[in-house]
């Protein structure tokens, strides 16, 4: 961008790419430009991240806690991105895994894909 005089001047992030995928940056730079000189400023964006949980529940408790022949430990469940009609694809590379008899599963962080 060429500037119409030399001197000091501040930038800031005013919009967020259009995808959703990054946080604005609030960061304020300063850069002072010299007459017939180019200067360049740089912003390191934050992806947007997003956590998923799950809780795997017994549809009969009354039958099935604290008897030992049911356990929900080892229940896996893989994340998929793409859903066309009954088929699902595009998966997630990290798996949601049933840790204990609480029923819960590990907690997946990543960027929003």
């Amino acid at each position: 961008m060429k500037l119409p005089v030399a001197g000091t001047y501040y930038v800031k992030e005013t919009k967020a790419p259009s995808d959703g995928s990054y946080e604005i940056s609030s960061e304020v730079k300063k850069v002072t430009v010299a007459v017939g000189k180019t200067e360049s400023v740089s912003f390191k964006d934050k992806p947007k991240t997003s956590e998923l949980s799950l809780t795997k529940a017994s549809s009969l408790p009354s039958v099935t806690n604290g008897n030992s022949c049911y356990s929900l430990t080892g229940t896996e469940y893989t994340i998929y991105r793409t859903k066309n009609g009954n088929t699902l694809s595009n998966p997630w590379p990290t798996k949601l895994t049933v840790k204990d008899e609480t029923g819960k599963t590990n907690v997946v962080t990543d960027t929003i894909f």
